[in-house]
């Protein structure tokens, strides 16, 4: 209330699916990146257990497919080896990076309302060949998130960033 000392909490929930900043190595058999639902990296997937017309869907446009982005349509999941295959090619180089975006909707309190989210997606031979910088700003995002501090005061936490790494 105006010219009060009072002080007004309310909860925010933030709404809809994200993927952790990670480096996923296909040699350490990282198949796939699973998203997480409503700012919580702990909750189930509300995915899992829903069969039929009223399921989850992604990428019900193909449009991540078309840039290479190989998505599970009922859970998330990133399919990282066809995804590395598809998006970056035959000759990947270290440090290409692909955006995209997965269209989906989620069957739980957003009554499967369109969304979207962007991902960046970066590829490198060797984990080795990963600049230093860039693996201690995805160590730190990832203690982030999985320590609910999801608001960033430096860049901004999106596009989710998704490293995959050929060999160790």
């Amino acid at each position: 209330q105006y010219g009060t000392t009072d002080t007004c909490i309310s909860p925010l929930i933030v709404a809809g699916t994200s993927y952790m900043d990670s480096v996923y190595s296909l040699a350490q058999s990282h198949v796939s990146a699973n998203p997480y639902f409503n700012g919580n990296p702990y909750a189930p997937n509300p995915c899992l257990n829903k069969p039929g017309p009223g399921a989850c869907q992604f990428d019900y446009n193909n449009f991540a497919k078309i840039q290479g982005v190989i998505v599970n349509a009922k859970t998330g999941s990133i399919d990282l080896q066809n995804t590395a295959d598809k998006a970056f090619g035959r000759l990947p180089y270290n440090g290409e990076t692909v955006y995209s975006t997965i269209y989906y909707k989620v069957n739980d309190a957003t009554n499967n309302a369109p969304q979207q989210i962007q991902l960046k997606l970066m590829y490198y031979n060797r984990k080795a060949d990963v600049p230093p910088a860039l693996l201690s700003a995805i160590s730190s995002n990832i203690n982030s998130t999985l320590n609910n501090q999801l608001l960033s005061k430096g860049p901004s936490p999106r596009p989710p960033l998704i490293l995959i790494v050929r060999n160790n």
